[in-house]
């Protein structure tokens, strides 16, 4: 992850969990209630190209770039958050 021209702002792994349960539910047309954390990513059924364009609305909320390859090394959205908000923290992001 880089900074990009906006000004990083720095999220809890809990704010970037809601944030995404949030964008996954707008996405598929769910109630958040019914976006799990804990359950695997391929179980949302998204694309690549709608898994893109989350990450690519993520970077913006943040205001870094997070390289939507990260999304796949973590299997769910709580360690995928938990990921993204150290590295946003540690200055990485």
């Amino acid at each position: 992850m880089s900074e990009s021209s906006s000004t990083k702002n720095t999220k809890t792994s809990l704010e970037v969990e809601r944030w995404l349960q949030q964008r996954i539910a707008d996405e598929l047309r769910l109630p958040v209630a019914d976006i799990d954390p804990q359950a695997r990513f391929v179980r949302f059924g998204l694309d690549s190209v709608r898994t893109v364009g989350i990450i690519a609305e993520l970077s913006e909320w943040l205001g870094c770039d997070v390289d939507p390859a990260h999304i796949w090394d973590y299997p769910n959205l709580r360690s995928f958050s938990t990921f993204i908000a150290e590295e946003v923290a540690n200055g990485s992001g």
